[in-house]
């Protein structure tokens, strides 16, 4: 059997990278753009993506303005 696998953590920070340059690249996406985004990507169930854009928020890389999250510090390692 081959393949690769990835562990939580990795598959973690891979989707929350994306994310954040997602959000970037449209100068801010509303939580619903994140959560279909995240749906049809990676098939998370929106309550999952909430949960991730609380943790951004709370760590200081996005922030709500005007009803959109923008990236408000970019992380070294999202490009």
């Amino acid at each position: 059997m081959s393949g690769r696998i990835t562990d939580g953590a990795t598959l973690r920070h891979t989707r929350l990278m994306d994310l954040i340059q997602q959000i970037y690249a449209a100068n801010g996406w509303t939580t619903v753009d994140c959560q279909s985004y995240m749906m049809m990507k990676y098939g998370l169930k929106w309550e999952r993506t909430s949960e991730y854009l609380r943790e951004l928020a709370l760590s200081g890389c996005i922030k709500e303005d005007h009803g959109k999250w923008v990236v408000k510090t970019i992380p070294k390692e999202a490009f």
